[in-house]
């Protein structure tokens, strides 16, 4: 199970990304990768249906998964998340509606509205939170069971 990344467009622009393939994709060109993306956003921005309700596609060698949600009439805001697919779309829906509640919980309308890329140093962490479990190597997770306890 692993997560390649999560991010969060706002009226169809990117507002935040964070990207944890670059230690699995070590032969795989950047510039492929963010071809793809784009593909993979398109087919993001033209599915969201703004009902707070999961959608998702397997593309290429991903699977991804949104969760759309308007926040008035100002703003659109779309949770994503490219993934392997032996997440199941649960887990999926939960991790996007974490990541929806926490960017509203941080920044609360109307504050939300004006959210710039710059700021997101301290809401970066809250995602790493989200996602830890899913963005560790095996060995990893193996490894944070034994010294948790």
């Amino acid at each position: 199970m692993k997560v390649y990344e999560i991010g969060l467009l706002r009226n169809e622009e990117l507002l935040l990304e964070r990207r944890y393939y670059k230690k699995i994709l070590k032969n795989v060109d950047e510039c492929d990768i963010d071809n793809e993306r784009e593909i993979l956003f398109r087919i993001i921005k033209e599915n969201a249906e703004y009902k707070n309700d999961l959608k998702s596609f397997e593309i290429l060698r991903y699977h991804v998964s949104s969760l759309a949600k308007k926040n008035g009439e100002k703003s659109r805001f779309i949770s994503y998340l490219i993934s392997d697919k032996k997440i199941d779309l649960g887990q999926k829906k939960s991790l996007l509606k974490k990541v929806l509640d926490e960017f509203f919980n941080y920044y609360p309308p109307p504050k939300c509205y004006n959210v710039h890329t710059s700021v997101f140093n301290g809401f970066t962490e809250k995602i790493e939170k989200i996602v830890e479990d899913f963005i560790l190597e095996p060995s990893e997770r193996l490894t944070k069971v034994f010294k948790s306890d």
